[in-house]
């Protein structure tokens, strides 16, 4: 299991074609300014509250319920640790400890690729993320082209889905040949490099932080 996981997380080195950015949508520098911003109690405190309260903790064994009940005790030496990220843009190893749980993606699976690996993350790197996901929100739908629908606000994926029904539906009535044309590439999410993604922030215009 640790052979398999090893080898889907690590990159073997390899040649990759360059890729130029200039003309794509940027991020403006009043955009910026408000991204990159210290973050404050009123907004932690918003993420926290939008947060599940009984999902299952990760190693630092604390749901998100715990922040919400413990707020008034715990907001001083959260928001110290908050801060310290914003101006560092470093924390503490040990938020970054996760527990990985394996659920199957079809019935009767028996080998690892057959199972997806759920990342049970700890409260402040939970917290940390979500303030980041937020605030990207903001400027990230004009950012990506709009034929991308999944997971960002105002689009459903469900609307390819209908859009692909369609066309179908139209070449059948039509009586017209056609290609369809269905990819699937394996485990995306875990092979995109992160030097690409770094240069992608830089060349859109997001700042260092």
């Amino acid at each position: 299991m640790i052979d398999f996981y090893a080898k889907l997380y690590s990159e073997t080195e390899s040649w990759r074609p360059s890729f130029d950015f200039v003309g794509c949508p940027t991020v403006s520098t009043e955009e910026n300014e408000w991204l990159q911003r210290p973050f404050t109690e009123e907004e932690v405190l918003l993420i926290i509250k939008k947060c599940e309260g009984d999902k299952a903790p990760g190693p630092d064994g604390f749901t998100m319920d715990f922040f919400k009940k413990c707020w008034d005790i715990l907001k001083e030496d959260l928001m110290l640790t908050i801060q310290n990220f914003h101006q560092r843009s470093v924390f503490e190893k040990s938020f970054n400890a996760t527990f990985i749980a394996l659920i199957p993606k079809k019935p009767g699976a028996v080998e690892l690729k057959d199972f997806r690996p759920i990342s049970l993350i700890g409260g402040v790197y939970k917290i940390i993320s979500k303030l980041l996901t937020e605030r990207m929100k903001t400027v990230i739908g004009k950012l990506i082209d709009e034929h991308q629908m999944a997971f960002l606000r105002g689009r459903q994926i469900m609307d390819e889905a209908l859009l692909a029904n369609e066309l179908i539906d139209s070449r059948v009535k039509q009586k017209k040949p056609g290609i369809l044309c269905k990819l699937d590439i394996e485990k995306a999410y875990d092979h995109v490099n992160w030097n690409f993604l770094l240069k992608i922030l830089k060349d859109t215009g997001f700042g260092s932080k």
